[in-house]
């Protein structure tokens, strides 16, 4: 019924509809699971995981979230232009 695009069609909007927004501390990209972060995790969590069996389910997380900003950012992009030409 429908046919999304491939990942390398989405890789190449990703990069041309890049959003520019008024403060330049922004950015619109994923969060990764750092060491720093981990560790503090762990501490939290009173847990004994590796990182390694938590890799997989960071890199399903991941792969969401480059799908919701795919569709976000030529969305932004789009709203500022059209916010752009009536101020």
């Amino acid at each position: 019924m429908f046919k999304g695009a491939s990942s390398a069609e989405a890789k190449v909007w990703r990069n041309r509809f890049t959003p520019i927004f008024r403060k330049k501390s922004v950015k619109l990209q994923i969060p990764e699971l750092d060491e720093a972060i981990y560790r503090r995790l762990k501490t939290l969590k009173n847990s004994t995981a590796s990182k390694a069996l938590i890799d997989p389910q960071e890199k399903s997380l991941s792969a969401l979230q480059y799908k919701i900003i795919d569709i976000a950012r030529p969305l932004l992009f789009l709203w500022e232009n059209k916010a752009g030409r009536f101020s």
